[in-house]
């Protein structure tokens, strides 16, 4: 098992630091090892987070599935594509490790790039919603939230960016920031 299930409910109530620790509790598994079965879920409690991180813990990537399912989402990340849509996983890769060439990859380069993540750690976050309109509200202002206090310059490890500009109070209820 490379996942934990919890409550929207629980969720709301936890603040940003909690589940920066709760996501540090998830057991996880290698890339190279996941199956589809080994992260299939109800369809109430499908969406929600997913992680990858690098085999020495340096570089975290962090996802949302809100629409999708998880098992969906994480398998779009595997398409090489340079043009591809959803497959932000291997760009954000390529990007951090190849800071000088950001965002000039080839589908090869891409390619190159599914052969690391072989090595990658997997876990997911799924969220058993009882309001799916709020659950994905939730979830997409906690992913925000999590990228934006994960960045290198923050003390975090996180190799995807987000648009959030301002800080974040880490220490209050998620639920009191959500309008």
């Amino acid at each position: 098992m490379c996942y934990k299930v919890i409550s929207q409910s629980n969720l709301a109530n936890m603040t940003l630091k909690h589940i920066e620790q709760f996501i540090k509790t998830i057991p996880h598994k290698l890339l190279k090892d996941l199956c589809y079965y080994d992260i299939y879920r109800p369809e109430n409690s499908c969406i929600g987070f997913y992680f990858f991180e690098s085999p020495l813990g340096d570089k975290l990537y962090i996802g949302k599935s809100c629409s999708r399912s998880i098992t969906d989402r994480v398998g779009a990340h595997f398409d090489c594509r340079k043009g591809a849509f959803l497959n932000s996983l291997p760009r954000a890769v390529f990007n951090a490790n190849y800071p000088h060439k950001k965002d000039t990859y080839t589908s090869q380069d891409l390619h190159k790039v599914f052969t690391v993540l072989r090595e990658w750690n997997f876990s997911a976050l799924f969220v058993e919603w009882t309001d799916e309109d709020y659950a994905k509200q939730l979830i997409s202002k906690i992913e925000s939230m999590l990228i934006f206090d994960l960045q290198p310059q923050n003390g975090g490890n996180c190799i995807n960016g987000t648009n959030r500009k301002y800080p974040i109070n880490v220490n209050i209820p998620i639920k009191n920031l959500i309008p």
